[in-house]
């Protein structure tokens, strides 16, 4: 697995093929990922982020992370001033592929910390 830092299981990576009946019907989505480090998809994104000012946002980038040595995590934490960012050691783009135990506990974690401020539910273990 290029992309993660450990090997998925049998059953993990047929849940994760499971989509993609043909091999080469993953490459739209790695295209999709790759069009991320293009000046013009940098400058679109740039121009989107005001929408999320005034909204809370959790930034979770793999300290690996093509993205990262580019500082998008500190461009975006800038531009949002009610982040929560966080680094994954040792992960690289996929955080959900690389450490998916942390990141859905860094979510739970930041999630339960903002849901007050939007009246929401708290997620307890085993859920999200």
């Amino acid at each position: 697995m290029a992309l993660g830092t450990r090997t998925l299981t049998k059953i993990e990576r047929a849940h994760y093929t499971r989509p993609f009946k043909e091999r080469d019907s993953r490459s739209r989505t790695l295209k999709l990922y790759a069009s991320f480090l293009d000046h013009e998809t940098q400058e679109m994104l740039d121009r989107a982020l005001p929408a999320f000012r005034d909204k809370p946002v959790l930034i979770q980038f793999g300290e690996k992370d093509a993205m990262t040595k580019e500082q998008w995590h500190m461009r975006w934490a800038d531009e949002l001033p009610h982040n929560r960012t966080i680094l994954l050691p040792g992960v690289r783009h996929f955080t959900f592929e690389g450490n998916p135990e942390e990141t859905v506990q860094n979510f739970r974690d930041w999630w339960n910390e903002i849901r007050e401020t939007l009246n929401e539910p708290a997620l307890a273990a085993g859920t999200a």
